[in-house]
């Protein structure tokens, strides 16, 4: 258990004799989300409490008052933090001790390859970074909100959004409707994250490892330092990949990412979207595939054109004819 005035390393030894809390609200503290339902460890320091949250990358420092407010100790049995906002309802604590992958050092191979700068960017926010919601509010709205005194005008006129505009992709996800959302003690912070992008940070790793090996085997693209292959333990095969949903190769030697352009070249893709962000689901693919593939997994597209051909014997033509 952690001691008042001794300080916690997120180590693999010392993760199995902490202290767990669960935060039960969200709020700011500086220029970040404290997300509700996220477990901590807390040690005590000299009148404050520094957290380490599982899904923020810096230790935070709030008062002693504010965390009696905001946080409520869970139990810890087995190899697993209970953790009720998450999927299965307990994290493992194995899950505290992952670290991402080092973008700086792939990216330090092609400081005179912009192409490339590009792309390894994002694929890391890809498999580390949820898309979010566009529509939460911002810590200076959250604070005009909260100062108003009159949260039930806002039954009326909608304010935030309970998904967060970014946040790492182990933030609890959330499925909750707007009117739910205004009984959040935290209202209107978000709360989560949604639960196609939710992956844990072993899972994370996972994705941005298969995101390299498919990038480095795209045509176009530079041999892969053997640093990058040492350390992600990746064997890319050299022009050899394709599109999941056209199967024609992807080019990396000339792409479109600029951000806010009307079309990406490429796109990270879901082999069924309802999955989500899991090893083995996502691939690089081409924007305009992903587009018509839509919301809709490969083997639902195949059984939609087998209700289109099975009464129409011009369109079963058609289909055999490019089949």
């Amino acid at each position: 258990m952690c001691m008042r005035g001794s300080w916690v390393r997120r180590t693999k030894s010392n993760l199995y004799m902490t202290s767990y809390y669960l935060c039960t609200c969200s709020f700011p503290v500086g220029g970040d989300w404290v997300c509700q339902g996220v477990p901590t460890v807390a040690v005590h320091i000299n009148g404050k409490v520094q957290l380490t949250l599982f899904n923020r990358k810096n230790v935070i420092s709030i008062s002693e008052s504010v965390f009696e407010a905001n946080f409520t100790q869970t139990e810890v049995v087995g190899v697993a933090v209970k953790a009720p906002s998450y999927p299965s309802g307990w994290i493992s604590l194995s899950e505290f001790s992952v670290k991402p992958y080092s973008k700086q050092m792939i990216l330090g191979h092609f400081k005179d390859n912009n192409i490339m700068t590009t792309l390894i960017k994002k694929m890391y926010q890809d498999a580390y970074a949820s898309k979010g919601s566009t529509k939460a509010a911002t810590i200076l709205v959250y604070t005009k909100t909260r100062a108003s005194n009159n949260l039930d005008a806002f039954k009326l006129t909608r304010v935030g959004d309970p998904v967060f505009n970014r946040a790492n992709r182990h933030t609890p996800p959330t499925k909750i409707d707007y009117k739910e959302f205004l009984n959040t003690p935290g209202f209107p912070a978000p709360v989560g994250i949604t639960s196609e992008d939710f992956a844990l940070p072993s899972q994370q790793n996972l994705v941005f490892i298969s995101l390299m090996e498919q990038l480095f085997s795209c045509v176009g693209a530079p041999e892969c330092p053997p640093e990058v292959v040492a350390q992600l333990g990746i064997n890319p095969q050299k022009d050899t990949h394709t599109c999941r949903w056209c199967h024609e190769l992807v080019n990396v030697s000339s792409v479109n990412q600029t951000y806010c352009s009307k079309e990406h070249s490429l796109n990270f893709c879901h082999d069924v979207p309802s999955i989500g962000t899991v090893p083995g689901n996502v691939y690089i693919g081409h924007c305009s595939c992903n587009r018509e593939q839509g919301g809709y997994s490969l083997e639902e597209r195949v059984l939609q054109i087998k209700r289109l051909v099975r009464g129409d014997p011009a369109l079963l033509a058609l289909l055999v004819e490019h089949a």
